[in-house]
């Protein structure tokens, strides 16, 4: 923190200040929320239907492009994040400091996306990418994405369905 001019003090804050938004959101919130034993069985039988499948821990960096004009300025930064990102630079600072997508404050982490999940053109840079490696700059419709596949496995429902249902069901049985 001090390298970076922040103030301990200032991060006690932020904290202070998102816990209680979460508690005030939590309090509001959750009496309206109304889960039903069919959503929960969607999910179960949603969460059956993957087992075999490939899920993916994956994070981002994306950098947009608003014209065509800005195309070759946007894929020249990618690249040049890249090169920090091979010379030794971490995949989340650089996230949090450079990536216009929502993930940027988690350090770009999207979390586990089952295959088919994501566009296209990123399920097809996936694809060429081990555990523990990053894409090259990976052109979308909106702009770039560098990707960091943290990890890779074979989905396996085991309890997750009678787990999630032990979790939601008193939720949907609360909410009648």
């Amino acid at each position: 923190l001090e390298g970076q001019d922040i103030l301990p003090q200032s991060l006690r804050e932020q904290v202070h200040a998102q816990l209680l938004w979460s508690q005030l959101i939590g309090r509001r919130l959750r009496p309206s929320v109304q889960v039903s034993e069919e959503e929960i069985q969607e999910v179960v039988n949603r969460i059956v239907a993957s087992r075999g499948t490939t899920q993916r821990r994956v994070s981002e960096i994306f950098l947009a492009v608003d014209s065509v004009l800005q195309e070759d300025e946007v894929q020249a930064n990618a690249e040049r994040l890249i090169e920090q990102l091979r010379g030794g630079a971490v995949f989340t600072a650089l996230a949090r400091q450079f990536s216009q997508s929502a993930t940027a404050p988690q350090g770009g982490d999207i979390g586990w996306v089952q295959e088919g999940q994501l566009a296209p053109e990123l399920e097809a840079a996936l694809a060429n990418v081990q555990p523990g490696a990053i894409s090259p700059p990976v052109r979308t419709l909106s702009g770039f994405h560098i990707l960091y596949l943290q990890e890779q496995r074979q989905a396996e429902v085991g309890d997750v369905a009678l787990n999630l249902k032990q979790i939601l069901l008193p939720l949907a049985e609360g909410a009648s």
